[in-house]
């Protein structure tokens, strides 16, 4: 009996996928019908319950699915569906923690920079001169520009002479050197 039923539903699924390369629209909907809400209750455990991010990753994959049907080969439609998923959850957690490991640095930076000025403590105040004269001489110039003069990552670019991806790569290794140092109470200076 069960049989017949996955024969029935393969059979079924083949048939959506071939007027899904066909530019069917319905069978793209009929296939989101058919797996929705199993792959949002998929996205939704592994994201946490994050119901805004399981949505989204369900959404993407079907709009990837959508776009790329003329190029697609799937064999076995169920596993590619969560496969995707899976990926598309990883991709976006991957980007959210490149977006917030920026923002940290960001408010570290601030935080370093307000310490200073707002306790105008020597101790600290000295401990940062000192992390930063330890920097090799360009990043320790970019730090100052950036940091100190205030200056734009384009402008320290161009002053440079220098692409703005390097300004950003030496200034977050010199934020990371910065952080350590803090860190340990200035054991590394």
């Amino acid at each position: 009996m069960f049989a017949k039923v996955f024969l029935i539903l393969t059979t079924n699924e083949e048939f959506l996928l071939e007027e899904l390369q066909k530019g069917s629209q319905a069978a793209l909907n009929k296939l989101y019908q058919l797996y929705w809400k199993r792959l949002y209750a998929f996205a939704y455990k592994f994201s946490g319950g994050d119901e805004s991010t399981s949505e989204r990753v369900v959404q993407d994959v079907f709009i990837y699915i959508w776009e790329n049907r003329n190029s697609l080969n799937i064999h076995n439609l169920k596993s590619y569906l969560f496969q995707a998923v899976k990926y598309q959850l990883f991709s976006y957690y991957n980007q959210q923690n490149n977006q917030q490991t920026i923002y940290l640095e960001e408010q570290f930076e601030e935080f370093v920079l307000e310490s200073v000025a707002d306790q105008n403590n020597e101790a600290i105040f000295e401990l940062l001169n000192q992390a930063i004269a330890s920097l090799p001489e360009r990043r320790k110039e970019i730090v100052q520009l950036t940091k100190i003069k205030g200056l734009s990552i384009a402008e320290v670019a161009e002053q440079l002479d220098i692409a703005p991806q390097t300004v950003k790569n030496q200034l977050l290794i010199a934020m990371n050197h910065l952080k350590s140092v803090f860190k340990k109470g200035g054991e590394e200076v």
